[in-house]
């Protein structure tokens, strides 16, 4: 497998997305609230899911590009792309 690490135009765009979703919940809440990935990161997962998948707008890549890596006990450290379904 190639090693990859996101671009800067990919890491501008993860960026976008999340800070927009933590901008929109603090708006709606009427207050700042601390930045938190443990929310940020679900909703943008669905915010991605639904410009993606339902509304077929761009593509993962494009749209919440990441890389998503872990040890493994018998392949080692695996890395995850977001994908194009076929």
């Amino acid at each position: 497998m190639v090693e990859r690490e996101l671009s800067r135009a990919e890491l501008t765009q993860q960026d976008a997305l999340e800070g927009a979703c933590y901008q929109l919940v603090c708006d709606l809440v009427g207050e700042k609230l601390e930045w938190d990935m443990a929310w940020i990161s679900p909703l943008a997962e669905s915010v991605s899911y639904i410009v993606c998948e339902q509304l077929k707008l761009r593509t993962y890549e494009e749209f919440y590009p990441y890389v998503d890596s872990w040890e493994d006990g018998e392949l080692g450290e695996v890395k995850v792309y977001h994908k194009e379904k076929s």
